[in-house]
């Protein structure tokens, strides 16, 4: 039996002797044990130098920083009571040069006796390529975030830290939410639990503009490219962010002046139409006036009839030349503003429907910038027609007023609403959802959405107002 058990540890350290991995067995007193060839190469100590000598001698094992194995003499020099653990760790080679290990320990009983084996594989090139990926990312001008699958931030560059006003220190280990803008902070841990449990990536793999906060509280706009890297089960995130602001304001400007020149060009057509073709139009019906009242006998009473036709279709010509013309440039809000233009626009929106229209506004004697002006003509316009065309609503309501420097509108009905999670705000079928953010966000100001399926629609929007017009 003796001889047995003899052979059988002997077939156990051959096993262990062939490991790539060193392997190196203590005691409960901490001394080695057994220290296969692997072990030999990899400190550069042999069996003679090392075996009976503390385990101290090659590793003082401790894993604190890049894992969780802590391995102590303990009281009367005992070693702590341990299961499997593991972790990275810096070690010395017998020469003084130092490599990084990958290092797990376990407890197991050896001839009836509990000892310890310490599996240990040399993960240097790992470390090192890790370090200069880092470094790599350190340097990049642009912003580099990482997170893992707690949402916790493990790597924030350089570039970061001057982007959002956080040192390392103030973000590394907390939630990725300190950085993220205040509106989408409630929401954003939910975010990434859906894009981990359901694998649909809204954002991974897109770059999307998004306007940021700084520590400061100041705002700025960035492009946002997210990475997702599944390994092994463990996901991570990387966000590479640009800061995007001067070019967003150089947009804005151009726009704004694309803008501007398109609503002179209406107002120089919608003037031609009124004054030029509405001018000759209205001569030709005089004309055809005159003919039907000298056509009054027997002989004449065909051309009469058609005279008759040839004025209604003048007429009917004038009245879609008046609509174009009002659809280009309404006269209305440039003669009396916007409360007047609105209730216009209202009745020839909701004409020949049983909608129910209550209007709201306390802007009756202002006058504001002729681009504000428009602005808000445009965006109620074309809430409007979407309410016409999409909603299957009975009421709505449609507030404007003047708030703290600023106008706020808000166009409200009771109609079937819609999922805006489900909304993609870049695809052509929402491009009038689209364009009413541009337009509102283009003079800084603000669109909440408030929908769901079967609850109508709600939306609120709110533009800066500073600059006006004198009464």
């Amino acid at each position: 039996m003796i001889k047995r058990k003899a052979n059988f540890w002997d077939n156990k350290n051959q096993i262990l002797e062939q490991l790539i991995d060193s392997v190196v067995i203590i005691n409960g007193l901490g001394e080695i044990t057994f220290y296969n060839y692997a072990a030999e190469k990899m400190f550069g100590y042999s069996k003679v130098e090392v075996l009976g000598k503390n385990i101290k001698m090659i590793a003082p094992i401790r894993c604190q920083t890049h894992g969780d194995c802590h391995v102590e003499d303990g009281k009367k020099n005992q070693i702590d009571k341990t299961t499997a653990k593991s972790g990275d760790i810096e070690l010395a080679h017998k020469s003084g040069s130092v490599f990084w290990g990958n290092l797990s320990l376990s407890r197991l009983e050896l001839r009836g006796q509990i000892q310890y084996m310490v599996i240990i594989r040399d993960i240097t090139d790992e470390v090192l390529l890790k370090e200069r990926f880092r470094q790599t990312l350190e340097q990049a001008v642009d912003s580099v975030v990482t997170i893992d699958s707690n949402k916790t931030i493990n790597f924030f560059n350089n570039a970061a830290e001057q982007m959002f006003g956080y040192s390392k220190d103030e973000v590394i280990g907390k939630n990725v939410k300190v950085i993220v803008s205040p509106e989408h902070q409630d929401h954003h841990d939910s975010y990434v639990d859906a894009n981990m449990t359901t694998g649909i990536n809204k954002v991974v793999g897109l770059g999307r503009d998004l306007e940021m906060v700084r520590k400061n509280g100041s705002k700025f706009w960035g492009n946002l490219s997210l990475c997702k890297v599944d390994v092994g089960g463990e996901i991570q995130y990387t966000a590479f962010i640009k800061d995007i602001t001067r070019n967003i304001e150089e947009d804005k400007i151009r726009y704004l002046a694309v803008l501007e020149g398109q609503e002179e060009e209406r107002k120089r057509i919608a003037m031609e139409l009124h004054d030029g073709v509405g001018q000759i139009i209205t001569s030709i019906q005089f004309r055809l006036g005159s003919l039907n009242q000298s056509a009054g006998d027997k002989n004449v009473a065909k051309s009469r009839n058609e005279a008759i036709k040839l004025s209604d279709l003048v007429n009917s010509a004038d009245q879609e030349i008046r609509r174009i013309s009002n659809n280009l440039s309404p006269a209305i809000l440039s003669d009396f503003g916007i409360s007047e233009a609105i209730n216009h626009l209202t009745a020839l929106i909701f004409a020949d429907t049983e909608f129910k229209v209550k209007i709201n506004c306390t802007v009756k004697e202002r006058r504001f910038s002729s681009m504000l002006e428009v602005t808000v003509f445009r965006v109620i316009q074309e809430l409007l027609n979407n309410i016409r065309k999409h909603s299957n609503a009975k009421n709505v309501s449609i507030d404007v007023a003047e708030e703290k420097a600023s106008i706020r509108i808000r166009v409200k009905d009771d109609g079937m609403g819609f999922d805006l999670k489900a909304i993609n705000m870049y695809a052509k079928s929402n491009q009038g959802i689209s364009n009413l953010n541009h337009r509102v966000k283009l003079l800084n100001g603000m669109v909440h959405i408030n929908t769901a399926p079967g609850k109508g629609c709600e939306v609120v929007i709110g533009i800066p107002a500073e600059d006006r017009k004198k009464d």
